[in-house]
């Protein structure tokens, strides 16, 4: 729906997923119709890239740290991070990765936001990304952000007691643990 009000055409849109991992949101954007060529996973991990290589052939996988994007500056439509924040404990790594989001990121294009904004106790090694936060990290930028996901081991132990329950329960956000944020560029803006 939002690339339709955008009167974008899904082939030729350029796509820059970054902490791609394995490989799996690479292989749903070109399920959803981006071209190979025009898609690319950068990660620092060289295993995960080899996994992501099976996984959506054809793609540019690039082993890049997030504070260096390996990209010209407006060169992509949307630049996408899933879980990679969470990962950036210290605050002028986020900042640093945000700055190369966006100066990679056209004029008017996006940046795809998916992460905690809950603690996650099963890891430790994670920090929530909060509303507030997120607002800092991309100024001047107008965002729609959502909250989803249901809280997974809630939902494992509801789904367990009754499936329907558990099912009504993901459909509300009282237990969502994560943000879908889509980050519009401002047209006029340059790179940061």
């Amino acid at each position: 729906q939002l690339l339709d009000a955008r009167s974008w055409s899904v082939q030729a849109l350029r796509i820059a997923d970054i902490g791609c991992g394995k490989g799996y949101w690479l292989r749903t954007f070109l399920d959803w119709g981006v071209r190979p060529q025009f898609a690319y996973g950068i990660d620092v991990d060289p295993d995960r890239l080899r996994v992501a290589q099976g996984q959506a052939g054809g793609v540019g996988l690039m082993r890049a740290d997030c504070r260096a994007l390996p990209f010209a500056d407006a060169s992509v439509d949307i630049a996408s991070q899933f879980t990679l924040f969470t990962s950036l404990l210290q605050p002028d790594a986020r900042e640093s990765a945000a700055k190369e989001m966006m100066r990679i990121v056209r004029p008017g294009g996006l940046i795809v936001w998916y992460d905690f904004f809950a603690p996650n106790p099963m890891n430790p090694r994670t920090r929530p990304v909060g509303r507030e936060e997120l607002a800092r990290l991309f100024p001047g930028c107008a965002m729609h952000v959502e909250r989803i996901t249901f809280a997974a081991p809630v939902a494992r132990i509801i789904a367990r007691v009754s499936p329907r329950a558990a099912t009504i329960a993901n459909q509300s956000d009282l237990l969502a643990t994560h943000y879908l944020a889509l980050i519009s560029k401002s047209k006029e803006e340059g790179h940061a």
